[in-house]
């Protein structure tokens, strides 16, 4: 069984934060787990009176952002945010830290006090919030040790006292980071009775006869032994009495491993999508936007990736 003692949770007090905060309740009533909230904001402020965050919050005042505004004003934003978490029965830490980049900010935290996991929101599909995701969130949960949980905008908000999900999506491609997202997606399925999709997609071959060398042919019967070879990997995965403490399938898909992964979401109405993410090297991160990239943009549900646990931030 997992165990989340330690959740951080980075807020830019948007209503992305907020639904990302209210998984952050769930989880940590569910697994008894701390929580830290951390707010990164600009050493630079601007000459002239504009919205504080607190405007994103419906009943708290403005503040003016302005050279007069000080850092516990700031942290006193971030508490106030941070409220839920209190009437949940929690005592969250609270910090705001001054930095240009929020990204190294969240990965040094993440270093110095090493959470069990990271809970993020996303903004949206449109061109600004892309920007603003990719900035921020896309570029964490790829540098960061931890399980990282993304939460996107049209999100379903968990029960008040439960990180439970009935059905779990699990897409596998046998690489170590993924037989640990396999193991992680598997332990939160028997906590939950839930139901479990083992999910791994063969992309297509395309026209390789179209190479003019003979020697580039498949063998005639090459497609149905990559399958049979894929079912019996997936079927080994689960262990023998998977079928008595969850619900377990398993599913085959051809085509682009990211739209396979959102389609068989939509269509098994999944409330989680569990993945693994490449490492962080420099091709690596070039490849990361082959998939985990487009399931966390686009997925109507939250996505929690997880890496291999020796690998460590560059």
């Amino acid at each position: 069984m997992i165990t989340i003692d330690h959740i951080l949770l980075p807020i830019d007090f948007s209503e992305c934060s907020r639904h990302a905060l209210a998984y952050a309740a769930a989880f940590g009533r569910w697994y008894r787990s701390e929580i830290t909230v951390l707010h990164v904001y600009s050493a630079w402020l601007p000459p002239v009176a504009v919205p504080s965050p607190s405007a994103a919050i419906p009943n708290l005042p403005t503040i003016p952002m302005s050279a007069a505004v000080t850092p516990e004003e700031i942290r006193e934003e971030v508490r106030r945010f941070s409220e839920p978490l209190v009437a949940a029965g929690l005592s969250p830490k609270v910090m705001a830290e001054v930095g240009d980049n929020a990204v190294r900010s969240i990965v040094r935290v993440a270093d110095e006090q090493p959470p069990d996991l990271l809970i993020m929101g996303t903004h949206g599909r449109s061109g600004f919030e892309r920007l603003v995701l990719g900035s921020v969130t896309e570029k964490a949960l790829r540098l960061v040790r931890c399980p990282v949980l993304t939460i996107p905008p049209p999100v379903e908000l968990p029960e008040a006292e439960s990180a439970t999900f009935k059905t779990i999506l699990c897409a596998v491609d046998f690489g170590p980071s993924s037989v640990r997202a396999f193991e992680y997606a598997l332990s939160l399925a028997k906590e939950a009775d839930a139901r479990l999709i083992l999910l791994h997609v063969i992309e297509p071959f395309g026209d390789v006869t179209a190479l003019g060398d003979p020697a580039w042919v498949l063998p005639p019967n090459f497609r149905a032994d990559l399958e049979r070879e894929s079912m019996q990997q997936l079927s080994a995965l689960l262990p023998d009495d998977a079928r008595s403490w969850c619900r377990p399938e398993i599913l085959l898909a051809s085509g682009k491993p990211h739209r396979e992964i959102l389609r068989v979401a939509a269509e098994a109405d999944a409330r989680l999508i569990v993945m693994g993410v490449r490492g962080r090297g420099p091709i690596d991160l070039l490849l990361f936007g082959s998939t985990t990239h487009h399931v966390v943009r686009s997925a109507q549900c939250p996505v929690l990736t997880l890496r291999e646990p020796e690998q460590s931030a560059s």
